[in-house]
């Protein structure tokens, strides 16, 4: 049975939340293509929200982010490398009168291209792409009414699938029918459990892929459990149930989960429990099943961004609880939460303690690989602060952080 007969059988076609959506075609009006321009620094502070990183076709990373131009008025930026692995150009806006709710979300299609998924402020959910010529798409809508920030990933065949809370808190879903190619015609209802939005710029649906290619799915339920579904089959259907992870010993899960890839191929997910204590739960390797939940100890204030480094070790980014003394800034002096880190001595071996990577951050990291391998990591500016990127240097350890709210 493929998938189009499972959803007809099993779950129904249905319309998302309650509103009917049909694919706008997968084309639209041109854009010219970007040129590099020079760059200047910002007359006033410039603050962006959690961004979203991509890669190019040719390796350089691309970010995506929003940034308040009055108090309802959130507009799309980005800036791009220069040259892979290399320097930045400055940020420009992403599409004009296009007023953003949510931060966005990035994929990669087969091709190499990116497509950028973003909520408008009216909570309707649209996308834009690559052209293969250059340039960018219009902006194009989705159709339905989202209740969060939605998730991108690409299926073993490359074929992207779209994963989004609806207003009625079930997940529903959405793929292109063929890999870089147009969307199916409607939303479905992933079903079986209702999910709790964060109603911030993180996704409220983590997406891992396993060893054999199946998508897997987390997030936390309405009763405070984490909560996780996947494919019967790679690019195919799925086990139409979503199924709890439990085991906390101390408080209920309170932050998003996040999932990662460890280097032979296991997932591994990590959450923050409403004390701000982290904790991480992976597959075991010789049977898939789950380990149950441990405490990685410390108390953090955001979700946790994770990486994996060209040696394939996990690392883990998060903001402290801690506050630490913030001299300078736009408006003066201030307390703000430091970034930490955990990282792996070997695959699915952890250091001892989080320690200071210096810093400071509004929200989780966001974390990126560099065509070579070497991390990325960007941080959200706040009222007081620029948002910042600091990244692995070739020879090993960390450059300093820099500020990164450059506009054109």
């Amino acid at each position: 049975m493929n998938r189009r007969d499972f959803m007809t059988r099993g779950l129904g076609v249905v319309s998302f939340a309650a509103v009917g959506s049909s694919l706008e075609a997968s084309g639209g009006e041109a854009v010219a293509a970007a040129q590099s321009p020079s760059l200047t620094s910002a007359a006033e502070p410039f603050t962006v929200y959690r961004p979203a990183v991509g890669r190019l076709p040719d390796g350089r990373l691309e970010v995506f982010a929003k940034s308040r131009r009055s108090l309802r008025d959130f507009k799309l930026w980005h800036r791009w490398q220069t040259a892979p692995n290399g320097s930045w150009s400055c940020w420009e806006e992403f599409g004009d009168d296009f007023a953003i709710e949510r931060a966005p979300v990035v994929g990669q299609n087969s091709d190499g291209r990116l497509e950028v998924f973003a909520v408008k402020n009216d909570n309707s959910l649209y996308h834009r792409w690559q052209l293969p010529g250059g340039g960018w798409s219009a902006w194009t809508s989705l159709g339905g009414q989202t209740f969060g920030t939605p998730s991108v990933a690409a299926n073993a065949d490359g074929h992207l699938e779209l994963f989004v809370l609806g207003t009625d808190k079930y997940v529903w879903h959405r793929w292109q029918v063929s890999p870089s190619g147009t969307w199916n015609a409607a939303w479905e209802q992933l079903g079986g459990t209702r999910l709790v939005s964060n109603r911030l710029d993180q996704s409220d649906i983590a997406v891992g892929r396993n060893a054999d290619g199946r998508i897997e799915l987390f997030g936390l339920g309405e009763d405070r459990r984490i909560y996780h579904t996947w494919q019967v089959r790679p690019n195919d259907t799925w086990i139409g149930s979503w199924y709890p992870l439990d085991g906390f010993a101390n408080g209920d899960p309170e932050r998003m989960p996040e999932v990662a890839t460890n280097a032979d191929g296991r997932l591994e997910v990590f959450v923050v429990d409403r004390n701000g204590e982290p904790w991480h739960n992976w597959q075991n390797p010789h049977d898939g099943a789950w380990s149950g939940w441990y405490s990685l100890g410390g108390r953090l204030a955001s979700a946790i961004g994770v990486g994996r480094g060209a040696g394939g070790r996990l690392e883990l980014f998060a903001e402290s609880a801690e506050l630490i003394y913030v001299p300078g800034g736009p408006a003066g002096p201030s307390l703000q939460h430091s970034v930490v880190h955990r990282y792996q001595i070997l695959p699915g071996s952890w250091n001892d303690q989080w320690l200071p990577f210096a810093g400071s951050s509004a929200s989780k990291p966001t974390v990126a690989n560099n065509v070579d391998g070497r991390l990325e990591i960007f941080t959200a500016g706040t009222n007081e602060s620029a948002p910042q990127h600091k990244w692995e240097m070739p020879g090993g350890g960390w450059n300093v952080w820099h500020d990164f709210d450059q506009r054109c």
